[in-house]
């Protein structure tokens, strides 16, 4: 899955553009929960169509579908393996 950021996500996000102050090129293969954040937004943005932005080679569907859903399991294997107890819960207000 990697092949897919250095192909359509590093040419903008890098350690010299630095869009969106990301260098996609700095993180870690195999360390994606050390940059959880990153990659949450990068999931929503990569869901909304917001990137890669207009005017610039996208990749298939499938291949966002893919990636996206390999993210969002690493990430969430990450989390079952070192529980934070002290994350913030989600607070849901009674109707």
């Amino acid at each position: 899955h990697w092949a897919l950021v250095e192909r359509y996500c590093v040419t903008c996000h890098n350690d010299l553009e630095l869009a969106g102050d990301v260098a996609f090129d700095r993180l870690s293969r195999t360390e994606l929960a050390a940059n959880a954040a990153i990659w949450e937004t990068t999931i929503r943005k990569l869901r909304g169509h917001m990137m890669p932005p207009p005017g610039e080679p996208r990749p298939a569907e499938s291949q966002v579908e893919a990636f996206v859903s390999w993210l969002e399991g690493s990430l969430d294997a990450a989390a079952r393996a070192a529980p934070n107890p002290a994350a913030p819960r989600l607070h849901r207000r009674q109707a």
